[in-house]
């Protein structure tokens, strides 16, 4: 650990690699607030905190020096929902309200069966089928009204801040048809004290009744089939902290691939993602980033579409990013041919957090074009 001094007063305590600031640091300013995270190349990079003067926490994600992402404000020793932020290139933005289709959620309101998927960004969707309400790495806390007449499941791949926040594990806990949670975890890797700390700030959130509704899920348990009340769930290991789950319920099967991507380790990548060798997915959710510029992501949806009889798929963990998820695509006519795009609006153009649209999917595949997707979020 280096210290660095400035002349506005802040202190860097952090790493330094050939005299630049790299890797985890904490950055304490003059006014009394500091910011933990990381660094690369001397620039704050990627996930942390920064702590206010008054107490709060601010959970967002740094690019080039500056906030630029969706976040929370935490207010400690207070039990409520965290309140939802958003930077732009260090800019703070209105977040835009969730919208749902409360003609299909509300109580005793029509079904007509299928299933239905919302995406909230990153990794985090609702799946809907006709018997039970799936979340998946809802990180967010903010939670849509949902119907109240069949049960809810929830499932974490991990326990990073871009898939999970024990805010929005209490807040889900408070749903009366909720029945499990599913913390993904690693059980004898180096994150593996994450959870811990994970489970520990549930615990200051809920009863101990509550933590009863929680299960957490370890590599070891790699393939073996969960069942709850028709609900089956196998457990496959990632190549990030965690798990990435395959659902099956409804006559249909559904894959969260969590961080189960290739971030460069492609022979662990490969020996992972067998698993799902020969099966067939109606729908996945599935990690592609490419945000730093290379072709992983690309990568990542070929081998899981060679591997695995994927019908159709959304592509996501693109943080803002959603042009270069396009960008991507576009060199693929094949796979842009199944991606399916959540809805959003307009305001994309102009790089603000977008409004996530709830639409019934085609389950067949047969209409899962990318060009006719409503409202496609890859929109130029």
């Amino acid at each position: 650990m280096a210290t660095q001094k400035y002349g506005d007063g802040s202190v860097y305590e952090g790493g330094l690699v050939d005299g630049k600031r790299q890797g985890y640091a904490v950055m304490k300013h003059a006014n009394g607030t500091f910011t933990e995270g990381y660094y690369y190349n001397d620039k704050q990079e990627g996930n942390g905190i920064w702590h206010m003067a008054d107490g709060r926490m601010v959970y967002t994600s740094w690019l080039n020096n500056v906030c630029h992402g969706v976040g929370q404000i935490h207010t400690p020793g207070k039990r409520d929902i965290p309140k939802d932020i958003m930077y732009v290139n260090g800019k703070s933005q209105n977040v835009p309200t969730n919208h749902y289709d409360s003609g299909n959620v509300l109580k005793n309101s029509t079904y007509d069966g299928g299933f239905r998927i919302y995406h909230r960004g990153m990794c985090a969707f609702i799946l809907e089928t006709p018997s039970a309400t799936i979340f998946f790495d809802w990180n967010q806390g903010i939670i849509p009204k949902i119907r109240e007449d069949k049960p809810v499941y929830a499932l974490f791949s991990h326990v990073h801040l871009d898939h999970f926040s024990a805010e929005s594990v209490a807040a889900l806990l408070t749903l009366p048809s909720i029945e499990k949670i599913i913390i993904g975890s690693d059980e004898t890797g180096p994150d593996a004290a994450l959870v811990t700390d994970a489970i520990n700030r549930i615990r200051t959130l809920v009863s101990p009744a509550d933590m009863d509704d929680i299960i957490v899920a370890k590599y070891s348990q790699r393939g073996i089939s969960f069942n709850y009340s028709g609900l089956n769930i196998y457990y496959l290991m990632a190549t990030d902290l965690g798990l990435a789950y395959c659902v099956q319920i409804d006559g249909k099967t559904f894959y969260h691939s969590g961080d189960l991507a290739n971030w460069g380790q492609t022979d662990l990548f490969e020996r992972f993602i067998s698993d799902l060798r020969g099966l067939s997915i109606d729908y996945a959710m599935i990690t592609a980033d490419c945000f730093d510029g290379t072709n992983k992501g690309l990568i990542t949806l070929d081998k899981y579409n060679s591997v695995a009889k994927i019908k159709c798929f959304t592509p996501c963990h693109f943080w803002l990013d959603y042009k270069a998820g396009y960008r991507m695509l576009t060199r693929s006519p094949a796979l842009m041919k199944k991606a399916i795009a959540p809805g959003l609006d307009t305001t994309i153009a102009v790089g603000n957090l977008p409004l996530f649209g709830f639409y019934k999917l085609p389950i067949d595949g047969s209409k899962a074009r990318f060009d006719k997707a409503p409202l496609n979020f890859y929109q130029k």
